[in-house]
C-alpha cells in the first residue's frame, strides 16, 4: 500500500522547483535535523562510524552535506528521481559524494553495500515494502536504516478546516508508525524501533503553508 501519486506530475514539479526548493523546505529541514540527532545518539552509543552511506530522496543535498561534514572519511551516495535536483546538489560537495538518478524502488547497488541508509520525508510517496526489500538487500548485516515519514495526525488542522466545506479527501492519509514497524519486522529487520514526535508550526499565511507542503 502507498499513497496514490501522479509520478509524472511529481517529477515535473521537482524539475520546476529545483531553484526555489530551499525557500519552501522548512518542514523537511526540521525533520532532517531531528533525524541527525537520532543518528548522533546511535553512533555515540555504538562507537562505530559508517564508511558507506546512502541518502534516498536527497533533494538538493542539504542532509547529504551535513552527513559529509559529520563523516568526512565516508563514501556517500545520494539518489534522486531527477537529474535537476542532483545537479543542484552537486554544487559545493566533496569528491566522496556520488550522485545517482534512479527509481527508489529499484536501487542500483550491490548486496551488502552500505553501513548506513538514511531517508528524510521521501518514502511515504512510494511502495514502502518494495523500497524496504531493496534496502534490506543492500544494507550490510550490521548496518543501520534510519528514515522519517509523516504520520496520520499530520496537518489535522487543515483536515478539520476542509471538513467545514465538504467531506472530500483534500489531505493525504499518512500511515501510522506501527504499519511501518510491521513491514520492517516482516522483512526481517533486526530490532526495529519506531518513534513519534509532534512538531507544531504556526502559519499566518495559508498560501505559504501550501507552498511548504509541495516539498
Amino acid at each position: 500500500m502507498s499513497i496514490e501519486i501522479d509520478f509524472e506530475k511529481y517529477i515535473t514539479n521537482q524539475k520546476k522547483s529545483v531553484d526555489t526548493y530551499s525557500k519552501y523546505d522548512f518542514i523537511a529541514r526540521e525533520s532532517g535535523d531531528r533525524l541527525l540527532d537520532k543518528l548522533d545518539d546511535i553512533i555515540f552509543n555504538s562507537h562505530n562510524n559508517p564508511k558507506n552511506i546512502l541518502n534516498i530522496g536527497s533533494k538538493i543535498g542539504r542532509l547529504t552535506g551535513k552527513l559529509s561534514n559529520k563523516f568526512p572519511d565516508a563514501n556517500i551516495y545520494e539518489i534522486e528521481l531527477t537529474s535537476e535536483m542532483l545537479i543542484k546538489s552537486r554544487n559545493n560537495k566533496n569528491n566522496k559524494i556520488n550522485f545517482i538518478q534512479a527509481d527508489f524502488e529499484r536501487l542500483p547497488f550491490l548486496d551488502n553495500s552500505f553501513d548506513l541508509i538514511i531517508s528524510n520525508q521521501a518514502l511515504h510517496y512510494f511502495d514502502f515494502k518494495a523500497v524496504l526489500k531493496d534496502v534490506s538487500r543492500i544494507l550490510n548485516n550490521k548496518g543501520l536504516f534510519l528514515f522519517s515519514a509523516l504520520g496520520p495526525d499530520s496537518f489535522k488542522e487543515l483536515k478539520n478546516a476542509w471538513l467545514k466545506i465538504d467531506n472530500l479527501p483534500h489531505v493525504h492519509e499518512f500511515w501510522d508508525m506501527h504499519i511501518y514497524g510491521d513491514i520492517l519486522k516482516k522483512l526481517d529487520f533486526i530490532d526495529p524501533v519506531m518513534d513519534c514526535q509532534w512538531v507544531n508550526f504556526n502559519y499566518k499565511d495559508l498560501n505559504k503553508l501550501f507552498l511548504d507542503l509541495k516539498f
